[in-house]
């Protein structure tokens, strides 16, 4: 099989420029939105839920790390249902091995949910009522060294071994559906891999399947507690607050989390049904990029302080682009001279 075979005229959205358009566009936004985010979380978080504001502050550079990965520094294309994604950012373009890039791309991603499952764990040791809770600095430092190192483990398994040779893509190809890739898929910023799928496969689902038990766990048993467990030392009051917290962090989160999670989905069905769409890849990359936007802008809205405090902004703003127009009375000239005595 030879590339030099396909004759293809690809669509503006079959091309890699597509994703770096969308992508930069989508930059002008959200970096200004995640530095307002990130003072809201510092400067206007209430007092009565200062105990959550690391964690929240954990969640909110995680989600910056990531926007800033995928829309500057690796930009990946994916090349579904093909083992393979090519990268043109700026770390690929300073020379940064892509086996290095990969590894720590995903240890990025991971770390996006290890900080959503901290933000459940946080809110979980602060009920009084669980007998059974982390709260000791060794005992999070312990469990949060395991949550890592399981996810770099199981990810160094196939991201140093990439090949990088013509032949190996060539073999791809004549074993894929997938004929006529972009002439980039044989470029040397393309990684790909002869590691076995299923292996891999069953690595990913293990790493997503423990993450998604333990933030099921902490938020169940939080969330059982402030319902239906009563509690002597804490007021109704106070539970009604800590559950309605809870029920807006977890709309903040559930809304970006979902846009990560749907194009993912839909790229694995593109590999396991074997689909060739090389448009689909593009756009599930573009869908990701919107992340750091839903995520600051549901930061924003969901939380009553934050609304207010950028409503304020806004009406301020409004304000001094259309400053109050005050009439202007004509001044009238007395009929009484500065000379009239006036009798009182």
């Amino acid at each position: 099989m030879n590339s030099t075979k396909c004759v293809v005229n690809f669509s503006f959205f079959e091309t890699k420029e597509v994703v770096r358009y969308f992508l930069h566009v989508f930059s002008i936004i959200t970096y200004p939105l995640n530095i307002y985010s990130f003072y809201l979380i510092v400067k206007v978080t209430p007092a009565n839920v200062k105990n959550v504001k690391n964690v929240m502050i954990f969640l909110h550079a995680n989600t910056l790390l990531i926007d800033f990965l995928i829309d500057v520094c690796v930009i990946p294309i994916p090349y579904f249902p093909l083992p393979a994604i090519h990268m043109f950012g700026l770390l690929p373009w300073l020379g940064v091995p892509i086996s290095i890039i990969l590894y720590f791309g995903q240890l990025s991603v991971y770390s996006l949910a290890i900080s959503i499952v901290a933000v459940y764990q946080n809110r979980h040791s602060a009920i009084s009522t669980i007998k059974y809770r982390i709260t000791e600095r060794k005992s999070l430092f312990v469990y949060y060294f395991l949550l890592y190192s399981i996810g770099a483990a199981g990810f160094a398994y196939y991201s140093f071994d990439g090949n990088y040779e013509i032949t190996l893509k060539l073999d791809l190809i004549e074993k894929s559906s997938y004929k006529c890739p972009p002439t980039e898929f044989f470029s040397e910023n393309t990684f790909t891999t002869d590691k076995n799928k299923t292996i891999i496969s069953m690595i990913v689902a293990f790493i997503a399947v423990f993450d998604l038990s333990q933030l099921l766990f902490f938020g169940l048993m939080t969330a059982y507690h402030l319902v239906l467990v009563p509690s002597v030392t804490v007021s109704e009051k106070t539970r009604a607050l800590q559950l309605k917290f809870l029920i807006a962090l977890s709309i903040q989160i559930i809304i970006p989390f979902m846009v990560l999670l749907l194009p993912v989905l839909v790229m694995c069905a593109i590999v396991i049904i074997g689909i060739v769409n090389q448009i689909i890849n593009n756009f599930c990359i573009i869908i990701i990029g919107t992340h750091g936007i839903l995520t600051s802008l549901s930061l924003i809205i969901i939380h009553e302080p934050f609304r207010k405090h950028a409503k304020n902004i806004i009406f301020f703003w409004k304000k001094s682009q259309n400053p109050p127009i005050v009439p202007i009375v004509p001044r009238t000239h007395s009929m009484i001279s500065s000379n009239t005595i006036v009798p009182v």
